[in-house]
């Protein structure tokens, strides 16, 4: 299963294969000039985004011109929202009783574009610009405080936070040397099993806490030195986090933005901070 999914009246649990598509649909009043037209703010995903959020935007400009009448663009812009580099467009076309405008900001999360768009009435759009930046300027991601903001910086706070908290490190004891892996499975294909028995490794989540390696359910014992092992958290080792080895490691071969012991300081400290405010 898939971690608990959150929406404004509660959550779920999903499988984790499903995908999600939905809309958040935000409406509002539109000024008595145009009539009491409604505007409306919509939040939407797209899974099928492709690798390249440059030409995903160049894909959108073309199927724009060929759906909407009229689709005049108006400016394409550089953004970084919530951390995340992007790109917000701007345009307009001739809808059915009259001309309308569309603001779009269009950001990457791993391998979903998401993506907030502004629509309403051409003549009343200027007037909603103020708190459409605001609600920009407002957003987040899931588990990123301004706590954790402020201490990571922007070159690892463009990183999506739900990948970010997935990342293990491995430490080789021997030569003090911090490994940065996506994730426990991949940690687990990469690390020897003879020298995990033999004690030669550390493992740690992306908030420093200590994993323990198992086999078939149970604690990996000294040892052992053949089998497929998982990485769990809870340990027999209270109090023995990655921040204490941390002046003691020579070298990191890290996994982008995690990739040189400042970086990871920083992600360390961040997420303490996040955990303490939460």
């Amino acid at each position: 299963m898939a971690a608990p999914y959150s929406f404004q009246e509660g959550s779920i649990t999903p499988p984790s294969d499903w995908k999600d598509q939905s809309m958040t649909v935000f409406r509002f009043a539109g000024s008595g000039n145009t009539g009491g037209r409604d505007a409306a703010l919509v939040i939407t995903r797209d899974h099928d985004a492709g690798d390249d959020l440059t030409g995903y935007v160049n894909r959108q400009h073309e199927a724009f011109r060929n759906q909407f009448p009229g689709y005049t663009p108006l400016a394409r812009n550089h953004i970084t929202l919530g951390g995340l580099p992007g790109y917000l467009i701007d345009y307009r076309w001739q809808g059915p009783n009259a001309v309308m405008r569309q603001c779009q900001a269009v950001v990457r999360m791993g391998t979903t574009n998401l993506i907030f768009t502004l629509t309403a009435h051409v003549d009343d759009f200027e007037r909603h610009l103020p708190t459409w930046n605001a609600v920009l300027a407002s957003y987040r991601q899931s588990g990123q405080t301004p706590e954790l903001l402020e201490t990571i910086g922007p070159d690892v706070a463009r990183f999506p936070a739900e990948v970010l908290r997935s990342y293990v490190f491995a430490l080789a004891v021997a030569s003090h040397e911090l490994y940065v892996y996506a994730d426990a499975g991949y940690a687990a294909s990469r690390v020897s099993p003879y020298e995990v028995g033999e004690g030669q490794w550390l493992f740690f989540a992306s908030d420093g806490t200590p994993l323990e390696p198992h086999v078939s359910g149970q604690p990996f014992r000294r040892g052992i030195v053949d089998g497929i092992y998982t990485l769990r958290s809870g340990t027999d080792r209270p109090g023995d986090m990655l921040q204490q080895h941390l002046s003691f490691i020579q070298t990191v071969k890290g996994l982008a933005p995690l990739d040189s012991l400042d970086t990871v300081r920083a992600w360390l400290i961040g997420s303490a901070k996040a955990e303490r405010t939460a």
